[in-house]
């Protein structure tokens, strides 16, 4: 692919994740005062027991069924029979994980609406191919399809979600909205691929790998899903809607490295299938630019934010929310590791089959996270909660740097990155000395953020004439 295209792709990617950090920009401090801490907590618990149930579903095809179709993107036949194969896999474990959804439903729902219509949610798994279209590197499809169904499902919830006991309505929305995209793609999948009845032979070829890639969806799932699971056992859903609350502002920080790493892997894919599998000098290149510009953006909105935090929090919110800023402080730098490991994965261990390293390092995550949760969730509740994701993040992103140390000069090009991040500590620390006694409110807010955005274009001002002052000087 030329990089012209990637760059078309990336732009489409990249305003998808904008789209999906407006939508909750809109939407969250309107939930958040009309459904509450307890509304907010309740569907994010109920989303965490259904999670569990659709993940089986699809097992590893994110990762799996994205690099299989790119390697197979040139022969239409053969592209179709590998299509079919891993899709008879993929509906026929959804048939048996929505029986076994239905199951808890009834033994454990007890009448209650919102886990009920979570049933939406775990069939919109079994009919989703957008693993299909991300192969194929078919993102603006994908794209225009989720913005759409985006801007119409945040109206449906600003007209129909207007009092506390609206939260099954609230989920009906976002269920069904999912369901809805996933189903808009077939019509585009049929004039793609030839029908091909799927062979039981080459379906096993697919079970094994597959499986490998599910073992790290497992494994994300435990720090990313399974702290609000045992914060809603042990804190109850409260504490579950401010941890909720702020894991969706981890999705600002990550816009452009989410993007990056979506229009990144199938490339990288075919760039390897290529080459035999060999790390070639323009792969290098990719992941050190890529480093950068992860880093970068990650730094800049991750410390932006927490800079901030205290007059933002108030006012997005509302009322009754004010422990979000202390988990914001905590949550957000664990974006940091978050690009950097984003990058190696998506550009290095997934596209070369690296999926024993790949599982090792979010094993060590895993780990991390589970013993910080047991210690602190009894005792602190979200902030440990909080503390255990930045903690498994950290764990994760040493483990890949480790694991690609190996094979490319990571640490020399991480060292590039290093000037970005002090920038946004010197911005975050210079950040509570600036009282702003002119006004309340949204104003406050808007000083600040200008005054935070001097600092930070300061600091990297002063930080580029050292360096050059110093290439200077040899």
């Amino acid at each position: 692919m030329k990089d012209k295209t990637i760059k078309i792709n990336l732009l489409y990617n990249f305003m998808y994740q904008v789209l999906a950090i407006a939508v909750p920009i809109i939407i969250t401090p309107y939930t958040s005062r009309v459904l509450g801490a307890e509304g907010v907590g309740k569907y994010a618990y109920a989303c965490s027991i259904a999670y569990y149930f659709a993940i089986f579903i699809k097992l590893g095809l994110n990762n799996y069924g994205n690099r299989t179709i790119a390697m197979a993107a040139k022969n239409k036949r053969e592209l179709s029979r590998c299509f079919w194969n891993i899709y008879a896999t993929q509906i026929t474990i959804g048939v048996f994980c929505i029986f076994a959804y239905v199951l808890y439903l009834l033994r454990t729902a007890r009448g209650d609406r919102v886990t009920y219509l979570f049933i939406i949610y775990v069939f919109s798994y079994a009919v989703d191919i957008t693993w299909f279209f991300w192969g194929m590197e078919e993102f603006r499809l994908t794209v225009l399809r989720d913005a759409l169904i985006k801007m119409i499902s945040t109206a449906c919830i600003l007209g129909f979600v207007k009092e506390s006991t609206d939260v099954w309505k609230y989920t009906l929305i976002l269920t069904s909205s999912l369901l809805i995209s996933q189903l808009s793609l077939w019509p585009s999948l049929l004039k793609r691929v030839f029908i091909v009845r799927p062979s039981w032979l080459e379906i096993k070829k697919h079970i094994r790998p597959n499986l490998i890639l599910f073992i790290p969806t497992i494994a994300v799932s435990i720090y990313k899903i399974m702290d609000k699971v045992m914060l809603g056992a042990v804190s109850g859903e409260v504490e579950v809607g401010y941890y909720e609350s702020c894991e969706k502002i981890l999705n600002l920080p990550m816009a452009i490295t989410n993007a990056l790493g979506t229009v990144m892997l199938p490339h990288m894919a075919g760039l390897y299938s290529e080459v035999g599998n060999r790390l070639v000098e323009r792969a290098g290149d990719l992941i050190r630019r890529s480093e950068q510009l992860a880093v970068l953006s990650s730094s800049l909105l991750c410390f932006g934010i927490m800079s901030v935090a205290e007059e933002f929090v108030p006012l997005f919110y509302g009322q009754g929310f004010e422990k979000c800023i202390i988990l914001y402080k905590v949550l957000l730098p664990s974006c940091i590791f978050l690009a950097v490991a984003n990058v190696i994965k998506t550009q290095l261990l997934i596209p070369k089959k690296q999926d024993k390293e790949f599982i090792i390092s979010l094993c060590a995550g895993v780990l991390m996270n589970l013993i910080t949760n047991l210690l602190l969730i009894p005792k602190l509740a979200s902030v440990g909660a909080a503390i255990g994701t930045l903690l498994a993040e950290a764990a994760v992103c040493i483990m890949q740097v480790c694991i690609a140390g190996k094979q490319i000069p990571i640490l020399r090009y991480l060292k590039k990155c290093m000037p970005y991040i002090l920038i946004g500590v010197v911005m975050f620390l210079a950040s509570d000395h600036i009282q702003i006694k002119c006004g309340k409110g949204w104003f406050a807010l808007a000083v600040k953020v200008i005054l935070c955005g001097m600092v930070w274009v300061g600091s990297g001002v002063v930080m580029l004439g050292i360096h050059w002052i110093k290439r200077l000087s040899r």
